[in-house]
């Protein structure tokens, strides 16, 4: 049975006002209490929301988003499609929607946490203490993007590795030998589909494929001298595979500073685009996930969980992809 406020109250010694100004981030409580309290909490694994509750006096469910950075929601052209997909469906079933961003300090995330009835996480870590954290409040929670442990949790990705083996396989079949990835840090499930699905791609070949990789946080300005260094320790490049939009931009316009042609003297390749690749000269040739099969999908996939529709762990839903060719990817000029 789960804890509940009272019996926190009673094991910290303070009152119930004093552990919801906790658990709200108000109140001007010693740390000392307020950490015992917070202890307590985490021990018990205390589920800070109560669907049952709001339904009978009659108020909206809240869910929030969580993305991994502030830049992140800068920059990124999936989380406006994403959102634009998602919050219809939401409201459609009053249902609130916050935008939070991930924390890795405990108290921090019980504030977020807090007062909402299910989360979906965009784009989870390799570690999973967030989602830990959640599955022990027994918070219904839908993950965007391969989580670890992936049989005991609910998600939805887009075809990471097959959009990486078709667009490596593009650029060798327009006879390029030596390739330059861009592409998340290690630490996201993201990264590691990448990488299988590239590796798949040089697999099949007989030919001496000479690849080179090299990490970015989301949300990362990328430099000219950056750039410079990871191309002069990769010899000579004919073509960059960059794992995002925005990235692929600032890509496409760190070579034009550095008086390098596209696709004249390098090639430029997208995993996953959007209209952002398609603004630029050159188009940049890319592949593009369905975003909008995506939001639609989580967003119902957590409506049926918070109305105890789901039963155990369904199979992930694997959306589609479309390839638009752009005109940075040419057949390799050979040097005379």
């Amino acid at each position: 049975m789960a804890i509940t406020i009272s019996e926190i109250a009673k094991m910290a010694g303070v009152s119930r006002t004093t552990v919801s100004y906790v658990l709200n981030g108000k109140g001007n409580i010693p740390d000392s209490t307020r950490n015992r309290i917070l202890k307590i909490m985490q021990e018990n694994e205390y589920q800070p929301n109560d669907n049952a509750r709001r339904l009978a006096i009659g108020k909206n469910l809240r869910v929030g988003i969580f993305i991994p950075s502030a830049e992140y929601l800068k920059r990124s052209v999936f989380f406006s499609e994403f959102s634009a997909t998602i919050l219809p469906v939401i409201n459609q079933h009053g249902v609130d929607l916050v935008v939070e961003i991930y924390d890795s300090i405990y108290e921090h995330w019980l504030q977020k946490v807090s007062g909402l009835d299910g989360v979906i996480l965009i784009n989870p870590g390799q570690d999973g203490e967030q989602l830990q954290w959640l599955r022990n409040a027994k918070i219904p929670v839908v993950v965007v993007g391969r989580p670890d442990h992936s049989d005991s949790i609910h998600y939805v990705d887009g075809p990471n590795t097959d959009m990486a083996t078709e667009m490596t396989q593009r650029v060798l079949a327009c006879g390029h030998r030596n390739i330059l990835y861009i592409l998340p840090d290690a630490r996201y499930t993201l990264t590691e589909d990448f990488l299988t699905g590239i590796q798949r791609a040089l697999d099949q070949q007989e030919d001496n494929i000479q690849a080179h990789y090299c990490y970015t946080t989301y949300g990362e300005e990328l430099q000219r001298e950056w750039l410079l260094q990871n191309l002069e320790k990769a010899g000579d490049v004919t073509a960059i595979i960059v794992d995002s939009d925005y990235k692929a931009v600032q890509t496409l316009e760190l070579l034009q500073q550095c008086g390098k042609r596209v696709p004249e003297d390098i090639s430029l390749v997208c995993l996953s685009g959007s209209y952002l690749t398609q603004i630029p000269t050159p188009k940049i040739c890319s592949s593009n996930q369905n975003v909008s099969a995506l939001g639609e999908r989580a967003a119902h996939l957590l409506l049926d969980l918070l109305e105890g529709k789901v039963q155990g762990v369904q199979q992930p839903c694997i959306v589609d992809y479309f390839v638009v060719e752009g005109e940075s990817l040419d057949r390799i000029k050979k040097k005379v």
